[in-house]
C-alpha cells in the first residue's frame, strides 16, 4: 500500500509538473519556412510532407562541412511559460561526433569549434503590406499569410534575457520559434548520427526530442562558386554600435559583419559602380526571381542562387543589408519609404545606441530568416557546382528544371511564380542531388 501511494505521488507530480509548464505544443519544421507567432494551427504541424518532423522525430540530412537547420516551434497554453531554454545535445555516430550546443566559445561570433547555434525569432507586426512597386507583379504577390506578426530576424541565446536571449518567455496562446543550426565537420564520418533536441522550463528538462542526421558521403567546399554582392552602410553600424567611423572600434565590428557574411555565404561591398559591365541579377521581381522584402515566403531568397545557376547569370547583387537609417527596425518593419516591409535590412545591429532599449548588448551583428535562406540557396548551389564538375550536367538540368520551370525574362508574361513555395519541395530537390552526388564513382 505505502509503494501504491508511492507511485501515486510521483504520477501526480509529473502531471503537475507537466500542466505547470506553460508549454502546449513543441513540433519542428524545415528553414524553408516562416511560422507566425499567432499561428497555433498552421497543417505543417502534422502534414507528411514536412519530412522534418516525423513520428515526434526531427530528421536532417546533408554533407560534410554544410550547416543544416531547423525549427522548433514552441507554443505556449492559455497561461504561457517562462524561463523556457532549449539546448541540443552531441550528435553521435560510433566513434564520430557533432559536437552539440555545449561545445564552443561563448563569444556568439566566434565560430571556431562551434558546430550548433541556437537562436530565438523575433517577431515584427507587419500590418501594411509592401506593395508590388519593383518587388512582385500586380498578379504575383506573396502570400498574404505573411502579414501580422512575423519573424526575420534571429538573436543568439547569448543575448540578454528578456531581449532574445535565453532562457525566455513564450506568450500565452501564441508561438515561439527556436531556430537551430547544425555545422556538419569536414572530418565527419558518413552515416547516420543520432541526438536530443532538449526543452526545458525553470531548469528542468520538459521534453527530450530525438534528432537524426544522415550525413552524405561528400564535403561542401569552402569557396562559395556564386558571385554575389550584398551591400551594406558602415555609417549605419557605426551609428548603432556607437562607435566612431574608421576608428579600431569600428574596424573590429565591420570584422564580424564580414565573418558573419562569410558564414552565410555572401559577400559585403560597398560603392559598386561597375553593375553595368555585369551580367547581374539586382534585388528580385516576381514571378522572374524571388522577392527581397520581410512579408514574402521564406524561399524567396533561397531560390536566387538556382535561378543564377539555371540561367548562367554572372553575378546576384542586393543593395543593402544594413539599411537601418534613424528607425527602429526591431519594432517598424517598414525600412524603406515607410512602406516597403525590410527591404535594405538583411542583418540587425547586435547593438542599439538609438533605441538602447532594443539593444541585444551584442558586439556584432544579427542574422535573419531571409539571411539563413540565402545560405541555404548558395549551399545548394555547391551541391550543383560539385555535381557538374562530376560530368553530371544532365541530371543536373533535370533536377534545376524541375524545381524551376521558368525564371527571369522567360517569367515575363507569367501571372505567377513557377517554383514551389514551400521549404519542403526544396528539400526535396536537395535530396535528389545529395543521392546522385554521393552515387557517383568520384566524389569530392
Amino acid at each position: 500500500m505505502t509503494s501504491y501511494l508511492k507511485l501515486l505521488t510521483i504520477v501526480a507530480l509529473a502531471v503537475s509538473c507537466t500542466g505547470q509548464s506553460g508549454i502546449k505544443r513543441i513540433w519542428a519544421v524545415d528553414d524553408g519556412e516562416k511560422i507566425r507567432k499567432d499561428d497555433i494551427s498552421n497543417p505543417l504541424a502534422t502534414d507528411p510532407d514536412n519530412a522534418v518532423w516525423a513520428n515526434g522525430t526531427i530528421n536532417l540530412f546533408g554533407a560534410r562541412n554544410e550547416i543544416v537547420a531547423f525549427q522548433l516551434i514552441i507554443e505556449g497554453d492559455n497561461k504561457g511559460a517562462s524561463q523556457v531554454n532549449v539546448s541540443v545535445s552531441d550528435l553521435v555516430n560510433g566513434e564520430s561526433v557533432i559536437p552539440g550546443s555545449a561545445s564552443g566559445p561563448s563569444d556568439p561570433f566566434d565560430y571556431r569549434g562551434r558546430f550548433v547555434e541556437l537562436f530565438t525569432e523575433h517577431y515584427l507586426n507587419m500590418e501594411k503590406r509592401s506593395p508590388p512597386l519593383w518587388f512582385f507583379s500586380e498578379t504575383a504577390l506573396p502570400s498574404a499569410y505573411h502579414t501580422g506578426w512575423v519573424p526575420d530576424c534571429l538573436i543568439p541565446f547569448s543575448a540578454a534575457p528578456g531581449n532574445g536571449g535565453a532562457p525566455f518567455s513564450i506568450e500565452a496562446g501564441k508561438n515561439q520559434g527556436v531556430w537551430v543550426d547544425i555545422l556538419i565537420p569536414e572530418d565527419a564520418t558518413a552515416g547516420d548520427y543520432s541526438g536530443m533536441a532538449i526543452i526545458s522550463v525553470a531548469e528542468s528538462v520538459f521534453k527530450k526530442i530525438p534528432i537524426y542526421i544522415k550525413v552524405y558521403d561528400f564535403t561542401l567546399p569552402d569557396s562559395t562558386h556564386i558571385s554575389n554582392m550584398f551591400g551594406y552602410y558602415p555609417r549605419f553600424i557605426a551609428q548603432r554600435h556607437g562607435v566612431e567611423s574608421d576608428s579600431e572600434a569600428y574596424y573590429a565590428l565591420d570584422l564580424k559583419y564580414q565573418q558573419m557574411a562569410h558564414r552565410h555565404r555572401f559577400d559585403l561591398v560597398t560603392g559598386v559602380d561597375n553593375l553595368d559591365d555585369l551580367n547581374s541579377y539586382y534585388n528580385g521581381y516576381r514571378p522572374g526571381m524571388g522577392a527581397v522584402v520581410s512579408d514574402a515566403d521564406a524561399v524567396e531568397f533561397r531560390v536566387m542562387p538556382w535561378i543564377v545557376w539555371k540561367y548562367d547569370i554572372d553575378q546576384y547583387f542586393y543593395w543593402s543589408t544594413t539599411f537601418w537609417t534613424n528607425l527602429n527596425v526591431f519594432v517598424n518593419p517598414l525600412t524603406y519609404e515607410d512602406r516597403i516591409n525590410g527591404d535594405g535590412t538583411f542583418l540587425y545591429p547586435g547593438q542599439d545606441n538609438l533605441f538602447p532599449e532594443e539593444s541585444r548588448n551584442l558586439e556584432g551583428p544579427l542574422s535573419s530568416i531571409r539571411a539563413k535562406n540565402w545560405r541555404r540557396g548558395a549551399q545548394d548551389f555547391e551541391y550543383l557546382w560539385l555535381a557538374k564538375i562530376m560530368s553530371l550536367e544532365a541530371e543536373v538540368q533535370t533536377i534545376v528544371n524541375n524545381c524551376i520551370p521558368t525564371a527571369v525574362w522567360e517569367a515575363k508574361d507569367q501571372n505567377d511564380i513557377s517554383w514551389s513555395d514551400r521549404g519542403f519541395k526544396f528539400e526535396e530537390y536537395r535530396k535528389q542531388l545529395a543521392e546522385l552526388i554521393s552515387s557517383a564513382p568520384e566524389k569530392n
